[in-house]
């Protein structure tokens, strides 16, 4: 599966809310919006529960993954 580097980055982050997700990344809500659904139809789920778990299991990404992304939040908050 084939994602870009900025998908990579809101997929680590979609246990945020978009605003969260925008704010972390300095991008738009719309944009977070549009990274989603790009998610969604590239692991053709319907929520994002499942594009995690289906990322997960495709070795997308890895628990680790998001436990970085997540903790430099807290860290620059």
């Amino acid at each position: 599966m084939k994602i870009s580097k900025r998908e990579r980055d809101v997929l680590c982050l979609m246990c945020l809310s978009n605003k969260q997700i925008a704010e972390h990344l300095n991008i738009s809500i719309v944009t977070v919006k549009s990274h989603i659904v790009n998610l969604l139809n590239k692991f053709g789920t319907n929520n994002r529960s499942q594009v995690i778990i289906c990322a997960l299991k495709q070795n997308v990404i890895d628990l680790q993954d998001i436990v970085i992304e997540l903790s430099l939040i807290h860290i620059s908050e």
